[in-house]
């Protein structure tokens, strides 16, 4: 999901990118990133239906922790692990290295590595999956 959207963006952004040069004036930083954050999001949330289809799956909850368990799927998910050395946050480094993907130069899109993504969206499930326990223990 997250690679078709990188290929098919969804903004075609050289007209803008040209009035930013033209005028010299300040853009916030996820407007450069809109598209890797559409692709990003998107392939989250549809994620997120696999793990809300496991949650119907579990034999041993009730119907009531069965509807907690969903509903804090479609709020929370995902979380980002905190990142240890990145200034700019574990979103910010996702996203600088989906819009290398659109650069030749650098990865290109014939190059995107969907195993290497594949692994990333298991490891932001996993984090989820933990701190999602670690919170029902809480309880």
């Amino acid at each position: 999901m997250c690679g078709a959207f990188l290929t098919v963006p969804i903004f075609h952004k050289g007209h803008l990118l040209e009035a930013v040069k033209q005028h010299g004036e300040p853009m916030e930083v996820f407007f450069y990133y809109a598209n890797e954050l559409i692709a990003f999001f998107a392939a989250n949330k549809f994620l997120s239906f696999y793990m809300l289809r496991e949650v119907d799956e579990i034999r041993e909850i009730d119907e009531e922790d069965r509807r907690l368990r969903k509903e804090r799927i479609i709020e929370r998910f995902p979380l980002m692990p905190p990142a240890s050395k990145e200034t700019h946050g574990t979103w910010s480094g996702i996203l600088f290295n989906l819009s290398q993907i659109r650069n030749e130069e650098r990865i290109g899109v014939r190059h995107y590595d969907l195993y290497a993504y594949a692994t990333i969206f298991f490891m932001l499930e996993t984090y989820y999956n933990q701190m999602e326990e670690k919170n029902l223990v809480k309880c």
